[in-house]
């Protein structure tokens, strides 16, 4: 008997706790799809906000928009020929200006001098070769030409006279053995090139003889070089 009764509580408090738990769970999904169908509303009554907005926006764009065109169109003619006339009054005034500017200016500048024309002098020629004959007679003039001394050399000189002139030349630690084909002891035993510094006969070799600007170069070949 007391299992009877045992097992009828157990059974109606079991039966209570699921008819307790169902009643919740409709409660609960009753106010769940209540705050559903509230955000739904919200949302959509946020998107017509929206569209009204953008509506007014435009509407208000379209009224600037017609507000600029009729001042535009209110604008008179008269003033905007008036502000080309001025434009080109100014631009033919500056034109005008410009023009007399450049007249004085053409006036003013003086007309160019020619420069004197430098007189270029001849250059003289300041070295000269020379054949001396048997009979003591210079007849044969093998070279006459100008060449730059500038504090150079009675070797450095001659070699380039002689090169300017395609003339062979025989020289050794500046002593001129041959020139144009007429070399030492050819005439005589004692034959051979001598070169003079303003008429004197040097007494050094042509590597140490040094010349100025206004000097004068002479080269002999003599039938006797000691004379």
């Amino acid at each position: 008997m007391k299992k009877r009764i045992l097992i009828s509580v157990i059974f109606i408090i079991l039966c209570s706790s699921l008819f307790y738990l169902s009643f919740r769970l409709n409660n609960e999904s009753k106010n769940q799809y209540k705050k559903n169908i509230a955000s739904s509303q919200s949302k959509q009554e946020d998107i017509v906000n929206e569209e009204e907005s953008i509506k007014d926006k435009d509407i208000v764009k379209e009224s600037e928009e017609e507000k600029i065109q009729t001042n535009e169109e209110d604008t008179p003619k008269e003033e905007i020929e008036t502000d080309e006339n001025t434009i080109s009054e100014t631009n033919s005034d500056t034109q005008t200006k410009t023009k007399s500017d450049e007249e004085q200016a053409i006036e003013v500048e003086p007309e160019p001098q020619p420069e004197p024309e430098k007189k270029v002098e001849p250059k003289v020629n300041n070295v000269k070769i020379v054949n001396e004959t048997s009979n003591g007679v210079t007849d044969e003039i093998i070279l006459e030409t100008y060449v730059d001394f500038a504090n150079r050399s009675v070797y450095d000189i001659t070699i380039e006279a002689l090169d300017n002139n395609s003339i062979q030349k025989k020289a050794i630690a500046g002593y001129f053995s041959s020139i144009a084909g007429l070399k030492e002891r050819d005439a005589g035993p004692s034959s051979g090139w001598i070169f003079y510094v303003n008429g004197v006969k040097s007494s050094v070799g042509s590597k140490d003889e040094i010349l100025k600007s206004d000097d004068k170069l002479l080269w002999i070949y003599k039938k006797d070089g000691f004379e």
